[in-house]
């Protein structure tokens, strides 16, 4: 199997000269597809079902690391375009994570869901073929005081919580 694995029944196989093969067998290597088997280890020539072996051989299966693409969806925030998209080797760490802004809130993270889900980081290892990560955001709140300047003022009128990008009330 060539770094992968194979059914112990199917590493073996008596064929009938002047024969093909038959059904090649099924491979699996972890975050890896086949490419198909071959009469070397690296290079060499594809075979097929109907393939005649010439005497003992054995055939390599050949493999290609599966790429993943990763997408940032900044959620209602702003992100390079050349930021929002990469490709990652699956079964790698995602790598670093992109920066984004929004005006009048902070920024908390990037996480596997567009509410909710889970926090990740640099270190998380990609596991499938397509993902997509969400920033988080949390609303800024100011408070706002007012000084009468030598006036008079309500005490519960001095000051006053306002979410970023409201207007005053």
């Amino acid at each position: 199997a060539n770094g992968g694995s194979i059914a112990e029944q199917d590493a073996t196989r008596t064929v009938n000269a002047g024969d093909g093969v038959g059904t090649l067998p099924e491979a699996t290597y972890t975050y890896y597809e086949l490419v198909g088997w071959f009469d070397a280890a690296e290079g060499g020539n594809e075979i097929t079902a109907a393939t005649v072996p010439n005497g003992a051989i054995t055939y390599y299966a050949h493999w290609q690391r599966i790429v993943s693409t990763v997408t940032f969806d900044a959620n209602g925030g702003v992100i390079a375009e050349q930021d929002a998209t990469r490709s990652v080797n699956e079964g790698e760490a995602v790598g670093e994570l992109p920066s984004v802004t929004r005006e009048h809130y902070d920024f908390i993270g990037w996480f596997t869901a567009a509410g909710d889900g889970e926090q990740i980081s640099a270190e998380t290892i990609v596991t499938e073929q397509t993902v997509s990560y969400f920033a988080h955001w949390q609303q800024k709140q100011y408070t706002i005081t007012f000084d009468a300047n030598g006036g008079v003022i309500a005490e519960q009128d001095a000051t006053r919580t306002v979410n970023g990008g409201e207007t005053l009330m």
